[in-house]
Order: C-alpha cells, then sequence, then structure tokens
C-alpha cells in the first residue's frame, strides 16, 4: 500500500517548473518587503535629521548620501529569483544596509554630541560654527545699530521695530563675507549665517548664539532677548538621540542578523525552500 501525503502536501508543494519559479518570485516579494519594514525605522530617524535646520548647519547633509544607495539592497531579493541557495543573499541584504546605517549613526551621534556641548558652553570660541555665528550676529547688529541711528536719529533702537535689517546699508555686503562656508570656501548662496540666525530668531524667543542680544529679523526686532545656544542644544540634543537609535537599532538587527539566518533560517531554507522552489537540484 502506498503511504497517505499528509493533508495539504499537495498544495504546498509546487508540481512542475512554473510552480516552482512562482514561488521564487513569492519569495523574492517577502524578502523584500520585510527589507522595507525592518529599515523603516531608521529611515524615518535619518529623514527628520535631514530636514532639521540646526543639524543641517552644525553637522551637514553630505553623510546622509549613502542612504541614497539604500535602494540597492533590493537587488538582493532579485537575485534569489535566478540564484538557488539565497541564505547569503539574505544575510548579505541585512547587514549592508545595517553597515550603512551604523555609519551615518556613528557619524550624527558624535558631531550632535560635540554641538550641544559647546552650544551649551558660555566659550564662544569652542566651536568654529558657534564663534562665527558670533560674529555674524555683532557685524549685523552693527549695521542694525548703524541704521537705526541714521533713521532715526538716535542711538537708541527702542523705536526701531519697524526696521527690517536686510534693507539696511552694508547688509548685502556683510551677507556675502559671512556666508555660511564649508572647507572655509564661501558658497554660492551666501547669506547662510544670517538665515540660519533669521531661522532662530523666527523659531525661538532669542537672539544670536552665545551671549544676550538685539533681535534683527523676527518678530519684536530691536529688543533684547536670551542666547539661542541652549535653544538650539535642545534640538541638537534630541537630534542626538535620534542618532543614537539609528547607531543601537542597526547594531543590534546586524548581531541578530547572523544567527538569525544561519540557525533559524537555513534549516528552513534547506528542508523545505530549495526542495520546492528548485526541485532539479
Amino acid at each position: 500500500m502506498k503511504p497517505v501525503a499528509p493533508p495539504g502536501a499537495a498544495a504546498l508543494a509546487p508540481q512542475g517548473p512554473g510552480e516552482a519559479a512562482a514561488l521564487r518570485r513569492r519569495f523574492a516579494g517577502g524578502h523584500a518587503f520585510v527589507l522595507l519594514v525592518l529599515f523603516a525605522p531608521p529611515l524615518t530617524l535619518c529623514a527628520s535629521l535631514l530636514v532639521s535646520l540646526d543639524v543641517v548647519f552644525f553637522v551637514g547633509r553630505w553623510w546622509l548620501s549613502p542612504l541614497l544607495l539604500l535602494p540597492l539592497a533590493l537587488i538582493f531579493p532579485l537575485l534569489t529569483v535566478v540564484r538557488p541557495r539565497p541564505t547569503g543573499l539574505i544575510l548579505a541584504s541585512v547587514l549592508t544596509p545595517c553597515v550603512v546605517f551604523i555609519l551615518v549613526g556613528a557619524h550624527y551621534a558624535s558631531h550632535t554630541e560635540v554641538a550641544v556641548t559647546t552650544l551649551r558652553s558660555r566659550d564662544c570660541f569652542a566651536l568654529d560654527d558657534k564663534k562665527e555665528l558670533a560674529r555674524a550676529h555683532q557685524v549685523a547688529e552693527q549695521i542694525y545699530r548703524g541704521c537705526a541711528e541714521a533713521v532715526l536719529g538716535t542711538a537708541s533702537v527702542a523705536g526701531s521695530r519697524f526696521l527690517a535689517v536686510a534693507g539696511c546699508p552694508g547688509y548685502r555686503e556683510a551677507a556675502e563675507q559671512y556666508g555660511r562656508c564649508r572647507g572655509r570656501q564661501l558658497t554660492s548662496s551666501g547669506a547662510r549665517q544670517f538665515d540660519y540666525l533669521e531661522s532662530l530668531e523666527v523659531r525661538f524667543p532669542c537672539a544670536g548664539i552665545c551671549h544676550r542680544g538685539l533681535r534683527l529679523w523676527g518678530p519684536g526686532r530691536g529688543q533684547e532677548a536670551p542666547s539661542c545656544g541652549l535653544f538650539v542644544a535642545e534640538w541638537m540634543g534630541a537630534a542626538h538621540t535620534q542618532a543614537e537609535m539609528v547607531l543601537a537599532y542597526s547594531t543590534v538587527v546586524a548581531l541578530a542578523a547572523i544567527p538569525g539566518t544561519t540557525v533559524v533560517l537555513q534549516p528552513f531554507l534547506q528542508n523545505w525552500y530549495m526542495r520546492n522552489a528548485w526541485p532539479q537540484l
């Protein structure tokens, strides 16, 4: 008497080359979906760093550019359709994005930590960016006071809330001089430091970056306000936490991927997937 196949075995096992190819395609689709779900959290956190004005100014966007290569990781699921024994491809598809996220997270975690420490310090010369911002605000304040004196006929800025520093004589030349620079080369856009100081006054009730000063761009122009340094430090602290989360998450996933693939997934691939997806081997 022939042994009776277990119920549902015929439905699980492909009956021909067409069914085996369809199984490989479904497996590749599930593989790609798992990758998207697995790396959605660190990708979301990196997107938050990308749009942060403070992170972009003090750290830059350059180290986030490797994330543009992450869609190439979807090549690994496609390769499982045409290549048997997908264990190595699955492991590589997990470890490759993890390495990218670990490098990005480590870079932003270290640089944001330095920024937070120096922004909370009273030392205006501890960080080049902070020193340049303080100097830029000092120049803009001198331009504003000179403009108020010329318009109002007095050195007092008490009635200068209707003056716009951007329209004062000498502002454009100062904006060219104190443009945001990387590698000590002036950017073509110019006025980046002034633009950033303006964004701080719009977002926070503050002025300058190091000491108390006059608000020059945002609401309440001509009024004294506390330094923006502590406000920015709080936001950079949140960015530091996000970068550490990217680093920690990617490290845990990378460490778990090796035993998870070789110990847990390998038996399934050998005992069921290879037999049904590649019956000719």
